[in-house]
């Protein structure tokens, strides 16, 4: 990677903007041949800092660092910057599935367990995927070992009416399964529970549990979606977060 980094600078002489994300997986060296050869140079962190320790070492070589964590933002001194709706279209299929989630095996387990036996109860179905090369057998979730492209997900989300999200730990910004489900248009159910002080949030659309109370009533999964304000929706897309991060006047 080092390597190929020189050769792009050397190709182009001196950069205007660089943007990093994940600066942890480069070397020292190449974050300092990036910091000589670039104007300006800024850093997107689309996890809590605390899930990635490493990158408190590289953030002094940034002008500006965004972060999607209000806390981080807060404790660090970042800029605040949410993710985005990177895909906005969708083929609504047949639903053989109302709830959808597809997730890493971690401390969130024990959680989604719980909510797919509470949905069982209510007769609510739902498919919920597990990825983990553990050898789990589980008589609900789906466990497997295989990585599922973006689009291979999009097409099981297309076939689902709620999207799942469960935070991690550490994690208090919002995923990027939050804006999948705004930009497909899907309804969400999320442990986040900052989402309500975001401006597209919607009671219809988006219902909030705990590790408490996961009670959902069986209208929110038969209602529909609630349109939200165009103009909101525009504001989280990848182009304006691309205006944001490189600080580009948008007309």
């Amino acid at each position: 990677r080092t390597d190929y980094i020189k050769k792009i600078i050397l190709k182009n002489n001196f950069l205007d903007q660089v943007l990093i994300i994940r600066p942890d997986k480069l070397q020292k060296e190449a974050l300092v041949y990036l910091r000589e050869n670039t104007v300006n140079m800024t850093c997107f962190l689309f996890d809590g800092i605390e899930n990635f320790k490493n990158q408190k070492k590289a953030l002094s070589y940034f002008d500006t660092v965004y972060s999607y964590d209000k806390r981080d933002v807060v404790k660090y001194n970042f800029e605040f910057l949410t993710n985005y709706i990177y895909d906005d279209e969708i083929e609504n299929k047949q639903v053989t599935s109302v709830a959808f989630n597809i997730s890493s095996f971690d401390k969130r387990f024990p959680f989604l367990e719980k909510l797919a036996n509470y949905l069982s109860e209510i007769k609510v179905s739902f498919r919920f995927i597990l990825k983990t090369n553990k050898l789990i057998i589980h008589n609900a979730i789906e466990i497997s070992n295989k990585y599922f492209s973006i689009s291979e997900v999009k097409n099981m989300i297309s076939s689902s009416l709620v999207m799942v999200d469960l935070q991690k730990e550490n994690q208090y910004g919002l995923s990027f399964r939050v804006f999948e489900a705004l930009g497909y248009k899907k309804k969400l159910i999320t442990n986040n529970q900052d989402i309500k002080s975001y401006d597209f949030y919607n009671e219809n659309n988006i219902f909030v549990i705990n590790n408490e109370n996961y009670q959902i009533p069986l209208d929110f999964f038969k209602t529909d979606f609630v349109e939200i304000d165009p103009k909101i929706i525009e504001k989280y897309k990848l182009k304006n977060w691309i205006f944001q991060v490189f600080d580009i006047e948008c007309h």
